[in-house]
């Protein structure tokens, strides 16, 4: 789907996303997924925006999140600006929540249903409806967006 972005938990009406996802081809093989995730704190809009290398297996896209993924992503505020504190706290907690899947083998496969389109998600292998998710593919002039 060259060109567009990934919307994860499309909200057709307001056009809005939990997540909005930009897949790239890599030089050499592989994928690039760089995504942009809204987190609430206080009255300041936030966004963590990560990058993970994805590859092709059995037919689904996988990914092994690595550690740096959650300390090195890059976080944005407006509004106030974040104290050191609050920004050492944000990265823990970050860390904290996504720890049970690092290392491990994420793959996902798109799954159009009379719903609409939904990503499954297998762990190491196992699948884990509890991470189902309905995306959409857009166009950045679509005017998706986060949700605030």
């Amino acid at each position: 789907m060259a060109g567009q972005k990934l919307c994860t938990s499309p909200d057709d009406f307001q056009k809005k996303c939990l997540a909005i996802e930009t897949i790239r081809p890599l030089a050499g093989g592989g994928y690039s997924d760089s995504s942009v995730t809204p987190i609430s704190l206080d009255d300041r809009s936030i966004t963590f925006t990560s990058t993970t290398s994805l590859f092709l297996k059995n037919g689904t896209v996988c990914s092994v999140p690595p550690p740096q993924q959650l300390r090195g992503g890059q976080i944005k505020v407006t509004g106030k600006p974040l104290t050191a504190v609050q920004m050492a706290s944000l990265r823990k907690t970050l860390a904290e929540n996504g720890a049970s899947y690092l290392h491990k083998q994420l793959c996902m496969v798109l799954e159009e249903t009379d719903e609409g389109l939904v990503q499954k998600t297998s762990v190491n292998g196992v699948y884990d409806s509890g991470l189902d998710i309905f995306v959409k593919w857009v166009s950045p002039t679509d005017g998706y967006h986060l949700v605030q």
